[in-house]
């Protein structure tokens, strides 16, 4: 039997928005629960501890100050039990909702490749991306902290905004060999407590001009420099072309808290000014490096 939604308006719980052209969310299996991993296939006898992870795997999770703080043994054994999960642009990780009785063990995300939104819809179908997660972040992990409240509250879904590469770990065992390490443990709290922080520079940021917001934005998912478009050059002053990542405008409003018609205005003046370079109206690439508010 499918579970009933837990947003009776609606149905958003079970379901991103329908797919359009722009580049919208897709939809993931109905019979999933809110709450639950919304990518099919994983379970635990995939992620035996005898069998090895490949090394490019192990290299990605051990970007995560988390999991990197963790014994060489402790960390090992999580990421042999590891899964590779190829994600399409606009699949379900996560579903929004509180979880319930019934629902599948929490599934801990690690991101190796790719870009993805956190994200929560009003109960008229508006989206609002939270976060975004990308190569050595985790996604997930705050169910993990918050399973077994006597009043789970509603934790936010995940969608993949690029084409991803995650790796799954069954969540109760992550979060046991994340609490018997300290630095681990302490490494999660400044991560959850940075994530606060994350969330109030973007509430402040949305007073500031969209153009600033958006070249925050697009900084950002430069994934920290990873070196000078092939196709692009040197930019002014001698400073180089980094490529962003293929994003409709669509998701680019979404990200922003703009509409798309803003936000086609907003890359024009970034364009015209030399900080954006467009193909078909599209941001290829960015000058300089990337950060998290764009203020630098």
């Amino acid at each position: 039997m499918v579970p009933a939604p837990r947003r009776d308006v609606t149905g958003l719980a079970h379901r991103a928005p329908t797919p359009d052209p722009a580049g919208a969310g897709a939809v993931p299996d109905p019979e999933l629960g809110t709450g639950q991993a919304a990518l099919p296939g994983f379970n635990d006898e995939d992620s035996s501890p005898g069998r090895a992870s490949p090394s490019w795997v192990r290299e990605g999770l051990g970007r995560n100050e988390i999991l990197a703080a963790l014994p060489a043994p402790a960390f090992r054994a999580l990421a042999d039990r590891a899964v590779k999960r190829e994600v399409e642009r606009g699949r379900v990780l996560l579903l929004e909702g509180a979880p319930r009785a019934g629902d599948t063990e929490p599934v801990l995300y690690g991101v190796l490749a790719g870009w993805c939104k956190v994200v929560r819809y009003s109960t008229e179908g508006r989206e609002t991306v939270l976060d975004l997660r990308g190569r050595g972040d985790l996604v997930g992990e705050e169910a993990l902290v918050l399973a077994g409240s006597a009043r789970p509250p509603s934790l936010p879904g995940a969608i993949a905004l690029t084409e991803c590469t995650v790796a799954a770990m069954p969540g109760p065992a992550a979060l046991e060999t994340i609490r018997e390490t300290p630095a681990s443990r302490e490494a999660l709290l400044r991560r959850l407590a940075g994530r606060v922080l994350d969330a109030q520079l973007l509430l402040a940021d949305r007073a500031r001009p969209v153009p600033d917001r958006l070249i925050g934005i697009l900084r950002r998912l430069t994934g920290g420099g990873v070196g000078r478009a092939a196709d692009a050059g040197p930019g002014r002053n001698g400073s180089s072309w980094v490529r962003v990542p293929p994003l409709a405008q669509h998701d680019l409003a979404l990200l922003v808290g703009a509409s798309r018609e803003t936000v086609n205005r907003a890359l024009a003046t970034l364009a015209a000014s030399g900080q954006v370079a467009l193909l078909r109206g599209q941001p290829v690439a960015v000058l300089g490096s990337s950060s998290w508010d764009g203020r630098g």
